[in-house]
């Protein structure tokens, strides 16, 4: 079995188990808690010289909310354009 064959038979598994369910396991839970993570841990702390006292700052408690609703949404529109590509390939 070649590649476009295997990646086909992956792709029709996946749109078996439906829209809804893609998008919540790709949109949120790895776009969504990867952004989320990164936007309110990584960068943060890289822009605090590589220490962890931007957790005592109040401006982190309005990120974590903030992120807390971005991320989610942003990770669900990202699944959502690649289902899209993914149906135009495959179909």
């Amino acid at each position: 079995m070649d590649k476009r064959n295997k990646r086909l038979a992956k792709w029709k598994k996946i749109k078996s188990k439906g829209l809804v369910a893609y998008l919540l396991k790709i949109g949120i839970l790895y776009f969504g808690l990867s952004l989320f993570l990164i936007w309110v841990f990584l960068v943060p702390f890289i822009d605090a010289n590589f220490t962890f006292t931007f957790i005592y700052k109040e401006m982190f408690k309005t990120r974590i909310i903030v992120f807390a609703i971005i991320s989610p949404l942003t990770g669900v529109l990202m699944a959502y354009s690649s289902w899209k590509g993914f149906e135009k390939k495959y179909g």
